[in-house]
């Protein structure tokens, strides 16, 4: 099995707009979703997801999910990373 990916969506939207590329990626990497819902921060949504982040993965953030992505690396002790636009 491959990398986890996470998939991190824009605010107001749910997994539907990963649909494509979850059933893809479903195949060969195990596939976790976070909702950006009932918080206050962009902080505490990184923080809520990292908590429950295996060590190595790979994450997919879109709008609102982008920028908890990079906030993700701000509180992260990340050796290696790669963003793509």
């Amino acid at each position: 099995m491959g990398d986890t990916v996470i998939f991190i969506p824009p605010i107001l939207c749910d997994a539907r707009v990963f649909a494509n590329q979850i059933v893809e990626l479903l195949r060969d990497h195990v596939i976790m979703f976070t909702p950006i819902v009932d918080v206050n921060s962009i902080e505490e949504i990184a923080v809520r997801v990292l908590s429950c982040a295996p060590r190595e993965f790979v994450f997919v953030g879109a709008s609102m999910g982008g920028v908890v992505a990079l906030e993700m690396l701000r509180h992260a002790r990340i050796d290696q990373y790669q963003c793509t636009g």
